[in-house]
This record gives C-alpha cells, sequence and structure tokens, in this order.
C-alpha cells in the first residue's frame, strides 16, 4: 500500500536585495529613498559588445544594483564544502535565500514528512 503523502502549503518569504536582506532592507531603503543602482563594474558588464545593437546615436548606460551578499550556510544544508565553493554565486544566492524563506515558514533542516517511501509525484 502506498504511503500517503499529506497536502501542505509552505509559507514563509525571505528575499535578498542590493540594499540589503530581507523585507525589512528593502522597506528601510524604500522610506529612505536609496537609491541601490550604480555603475556595473566592467568585469561584471560590458557595455560595449551592445555597441551594434544601439540606434546610431545612443548608447547603452551600465548601471545596475548588484546583490553582493552571496552567504550560504552550506553546513545547515548538509552540503559538502566543495559543492558549495563551485556553485556560480547566484545559485548560492538562491539556495540560501531557499533555506531562509522555508526557516521563516517554521521549517528547519531535518524536518517535513519523510518522503522516502511515498512513490511517485502524482498529479493532484
Amino acid at each position: 500500500m502506498r504511503k500517503q503523502v499529506p497536502r501542505i502549503a509552505v509559507v514563509g518569504t525571505a528575499a535578498r536585495f542590493a540594499v540589503g536582506r530581507g523585507r525589512e532592507a528593502l522597506a528601510r531603503a524604500m522610506s529612505e529613498r536609496q537609491r541601490p543602482f550604480h555603475p556595473l563594474p566592467r568585469e561584471r558588464f560590458d557595455p560595449t559588445v551592445f555597441d551594434l545593437d544601439w540606434p546610431k546615436g545612443q548608447t547603452c548606460r551600465a548601471d545596475g544594483a548588484l546583490i553582493d551578499d552571496y552567504s550560504l550556510d552550506f553546513r545547515a544544508l548538509r552540503l559538502p564544502p566543495m559543492a558549495a565553493e563551485k556553485m556560480h554565486r547566484m545559485e548560492r544566492v538562491a539556495l540560501g535565500t531557499m533555506a531562509e524563506a522555508l526557516a521563516d515558514a517554521g521549517i528547519r533542516t531535518g524536518q517535513g514528512p519523510d518522503l522516502q517511501d511515498a512513490g511517485p509525484p502524482r498529479d493532484v
């Protein structure tokens, strides 16, 4: 007999912005009218690559709001340090933000339904 898998809804939020981490950082930056947009470093974006794509007489403006917090608690996620080191920085941001959203929803590492014997996913 197939084990019943409970239906769950994960309700948690997390975010990383150029102005900081989390909803509070965004709210503070907005209330203080911070402008996180700055000229992008050439190693992150080279506008000359697009010179031929622009109409004659126009140029590309290379400003952006960079996220520079790539931190990831690889130990809490039981991720080998070398695997975390080899990840692209945006993969670390996505994985770290996902872990924070689950923690915000009250789900900690090692919690949740045991899906090992649940069988393949099925349409609901």
